[in-house]
């Protein structure tokens, strides 16, 4: 009864399902080989994992048409919570994707975008703030990583999109030709 528990993925917390199909689906593709941290019979291990294309149901999928599931951009990030806002001194409704790491030559590396580089204690959790924060793609509001999941998985590869960031509290647009 019971199986493992993935609690992070090359290194990054998994707190839920959610966090770990944007990460799958921000950071990485088919053909990777990718580290998981599991809680199995109540220990940690790690385990080596190479990601395989997700099987068809029978239906056809946008990647079965020819069109593929999802688009890289190459960031680790998570949503701006009003503790994240505060920390940044951002305004408090703040909203949108603090990007915690930008990953070496990908898309958004070659765009410029930074990732996260101040510690900060929210909440008793040690988590890195200043990087950019992602608040719009080609002016559509970015909220939440299922937002900016969403956006990828109707993107194709070679897409030339604009990203609007906070960059030290100064709202800047970017290209980004996606991966």
């Amino acid at each position: 009864m019971g199986g493992d528990v993935i609690t992070a993925i090359n290194g990054q917390a998994v707190k839920d399902f959610s966090d770990l199909t944007a990460y799958l689906a921000l950071n990485t593709q088919v053909g990777q080989t990718i580290t998981l941290t599991v809680l199995r019979a109540g220990k940690g291990e790690t385990v080596q994992v190479m990601l395989a294309a997700r099987p068809s149901s029978g239906t056809p999928t946008p990647q079965a048409s020819g069109t593929p599931s999802s688009v890289r951009l190459g960031i680790t990030g998570r949503a701006v919570t009003p503790a994240i806002a505060r920390a940044m001194n951002l305004p408090s409704g703040q909203q949108g994707i603090l990007i915690e790491e930008v990953q070496s030559g990908s898309p958004a590396d070659k765009a410029g975008l930074q990732g996260s580089y101040k510690p900060a204690d929210i909440n008793g959790n040690r988590v890195l703030g200043g990087g950019d924060v992602i608040i719009a793609i080609n002016g559509q509001p970015v909220t939440s990583m299922s937002d900016l999941q969403t956006f990828l998985q109707q993107a194709q590869p070679g897409q030339k999109v604009t990203l609007t960031l906070l960059r030290d509290g100064k709202r800047i647009d970017l290209e980004v030709t996606l991966g």
